[in-house]
């Protein structure tokens, strides 16, 4: 009898999913990292209000709330990884048939 493969994605697929996935949470962390100590060089990117004065502590908290997006992506990232890693595995457990 032989072993049926959840299909959702094909051995190619998972290998390509696996490794942006490492590339995704080796990013996302590294910026999260950055972010928490305030970065200078995402103070352009980061959604500051439109008044103009600004102080320490709300643009401190604008850099907390971008580091925890970055955190929580490469969380969901981890998660397809384990995805793609469980779809590699299934697909290396059955022989290659040509039909």
């Amino acid at each position: 009898m032989p072993i049926l493969v959840p299909g959702i994605c094909g051995p190619r697929a998972s290998i390509c999913c696996l490794l942006t996935s490492i590339w995704g949470i080796t990013l996302l962390v590294i910026v999260g990292i950055l972010l928490r100590f305030d970065a200078v060089a995402f103070l352009e990117d980061l959604p500051l209000p439109e008044a103009d004065d600004y102080n320490q502590e709300s643009v401190h908290e604008v850099y907390v709330a971008a580091s925890n997006n970055c955190f929580i992506a490469a969380g969901l990232y981890v998660l397809c990884m384990v995805f793609s890693f469980w779809q590699k595995w299934e697909y290396s457990r059955v022989p290659f048939r040509m039909n």
